[in-house]
């Protein structure tokens, strides 16, 4: 039989395979370990002489794996080394404790001792001497019955499992926390590139808009000014042909009238047809017309700039 530890786990294998590779999983399986490779093994037959398992001296531990055999796992050689130490250390303090318990059990029984000797050597000096005797016997039987109390290697060896598992707890931790800052970095810079690619592309959008309504702009404007000279240059020959001819000022006055209405053109809101007067355009919306009543109140609604027309244009 072949008791196997674990920190504080203990599992008993009645027989062990013939190969340390088959060893291995069976130290997985008992203790629902994911992985053994990084294991490191002990074993020892008497608890005084231990050696390390590996594959190649595992031939002699199964050789006498049959008798009573105990395997020690570590998670790694630092933690046997550490182990190991402090097993000496902690053996070490025991005896000096021991020692100093022992000494201070023979220092009182030396002062007790002494006191009756004083007292005896005052009431009768030969009967003093006697129990002196008997007295000095006396301390050499207690001496030779004191007993040093024997430290068990299960002591040992639970104290060192204890403060393995307290380690391997905090690596697992210390790993964890690690794996979490490593996702929270991936997703910032993640988000990060999200958004510059999302300003890359509002700032093309607002380029893209901008031109626009540059162009918008320079089209009304060039309206604007190429309407503003017909109406100038129509308004300069009407009032040149009046001056060189005053027969034809009833005729140009029918004339005038005429071009006050729009022929062609309703009104999108009332629906007179055609315009009289002046007609109200929109600039960027096409065929949209308003008469003078209406341009008041829809010109507004319509939310676009208009513009006048007192000529009918053809």
């Amino acid at each position: 039989m072949v008791l196997i530890y674990l920190y504080d786990e203990k599992q008993e294998v009645e027989q062990i395979p013939e190969n340390f590779l088959d060893f291995k999983p069976i130290i997985g399986i008992l203790f629902n370990l994911e992985t053994v490779d990084n294991l490191v093994m002990e074993y020892t037959h008497n608890n005084k002489d231990y050696n390390l398992l590996n594959n190649e001296t595992y031939n002699n531990f199964f050789l006498s794996g049959t008798k009573d055999s105990s395997v020690f796992v570590y998670s790694s050689i630092e933690e046997t080394n550490y182990f190991k130490n402090k097993k000496e250390q902690d053996s070490q303090k025991e005896d000096i404790k021991i020692e100093e318990k022992e000494a201070a059990k023979i220092e009182e029984k030396e002062d007790a001792k002494i006191e009756e000797k004083e007292d005896i050597k005052i009431e009768e000096k030969e009967e003093g001497e006697e129990i002196n005797n008997e007295n000095n016997n006396k301390i050499n039987n207690d001496d030779k019955e004191i007993k040093i109390p024997e430290i068990t290697k299960d002591m040992v060896i639970a104290s060192i499992v204890r403060q393995v598992k307290e380690n391997m707890q905090k690596s697992r931790i210390l790993q964890q926390k690690k794996q979490k800052e490593e996702e929270e970095e991936r997703k910032r810079k993640e988000n990060e590139k999200k958004e510059k690619e999302k300003g890359i592309s509002d700032q093309i959008n607002n380029l893209i808009t901008n031109r626009l309504d540059n162009l918008k702009e320079e089209l009304i404007n060039e309206s604007q000014i190429k309407f503003s000279q017909i109406m100038s240059e129509s308004q300069i020959n009407l009032k040149n042909a009046f001056e060189k001819n005053n027969d034809i000022v009833e005729e140009n006055s029918n004339f005038i009238h005429s071009l006050e209405r729009h022929p062609g053109f309703s009104c999108n809101n009332c629906g007179i047809d055609p315009i009289v007067g002046n007609r109200y355009c929109c600039v960027y919306c096409n065929n949209i017309n308003f008469c003078e009543k209406c341009e008041e109140k829809e010109g507004l609604r319509h939310g676009h700039p208009l513009y006048k027309l007192k000529l009918r244009i053809e």
